[in-house]
């Protein structure tokens, strides 16, 4: 059965869950760490210092992680920063994140409420794990960072999703059956 986008009963969740879904995966690119205040007058008192040719970081870039900037300074510095291919690791953690943020945003679009919610908290997950990770080896939160806003808005965004989903599932059944009685 096709469910028409003019039926508000569709639109409005179909609506918050896409955003929802699309917010999860712009926060790859928000703040995931940001400096502390004492961190942040370092940078301030050295503005045009370069920290590094191989993936152009100046301070000023340093004030303010994404997620993605993480994954790109790992990976760049994998050989260094670890024993291992161990930066790999990180740099895949953001790629799934992204990518199930982006698969559940498909399934908001297909308005299919189950996958969205499968998506969502496969990405919940992944994220959960790597903040974790993030808080038990001292990167955030330090004495240089402070979780930034883009973690925040990632558990919102998927609680929006989560409750956009349940919302069209319902909505679907509820014209599913109205639309059995009246036949």
């Amino acid at each position: 059965m096709k469910f028409k986008l003019s039926d508000k009963r569709i639109l409005i969740p179909f609506i918050i869950v896409l955003l929802g879904t699309i917010l999860m995966a712009a926060t790859v690119f928000m703040p995931y760490g940001t400096a502390t205040n004492d961190f942040q007058k370092e940078l301030d008192s050295l503005p045009n210092a370069i920290i590094s040719n191989e993936i152009t970081v100046s301070t000023h870039d340093l004030a303010n992680r994404s997620m993605a900037d993480y994954a790109k300074l790992y990976a760049a510095y994998s050989d260094q920063l670890f024993s291992s291919n161990e930066g790999y690791v990180y740099t895949g953690l953001v790629i799934a994140i992204a990518a199930f943020a982006l698969l559940g945003t498909l399934f908001a679009i297909l308005k299919k409420g189950t996958p969205i919610i499968v998506f969502t908290c496969l990405s919940v997950l992944v994220f959960a794990f790597q903040s974790f990770d993030f808080s038990y080896r001292g990167i955030i939160p330090s004495d240089v960072y402070v979780w930034g806003y883009g973690y925040y808005v990632f558990y919102i965004a998927a609680a929006v999703a989560i409750i956009g989903a349940v919302w069209l599932i319902i909505s679907k059944h509820k014209i599913k059956k109205e639309n059995k009685i009246s036949e």
